[in-house]
């Protein structure tokens, strides 16, 4: 099987090459789908690309900002620290939110690729 990011010919695949295409597709969404012959790959690799870069950049950001302002959260209105914490970790939740979207895509897509893979194969030979 090869490792790819060109859309591989759908064929029936072996066990094994199912679970190689999950585990591949949980590592990183999209490359099991691709590796299993599936076009919806390109669109889960595309989402999972962008929200990891998102969550990355908001979640320094948001890191460099706690940094700065971790002493006046500690004041005296509860409300207004939750407030303003909450406003700063917007992003970060939304970049995190499509982080898990993408992920659970490429399990159910995985799922689907297990499901449609015979389960007693014979061996092959040579």
């Amino acid at each position: 099987m090869k490792y790819t990011f060109l859309l591989q010919k759908r064929r029936p695949l072996t066990r094994i090459e199912a679970w190689g295409c999950f585990t591949a597709n949980l590592a990183m969404p999209g490359m099991g789908s691709l590796m299993a012959g599936r076009s919806i790959g390109y669109a889960q690799l595309t989402l999972a690309a962008i929200a990891f870069a998102a969550l990355a950049t908001s979640g320094l950001n948001f890191f460099v900002w706690y940094l700065k302002n971790w002493k006046q959260l500690n004041a005296y209105d509860p409300v207004e620290e939750l407030t303003t914490l909450l406003r700063a970790m917007t992003w970060p939740g939304i970049s995190f939110g499509l982080v898990l979207f993408a992920l659970l895509w490429a399990l159910v897509t995985s799922l689907q690729i297990l499901h449609d893979t015979p389960k007693n194969q014979p061996p092959k030979s040579g």
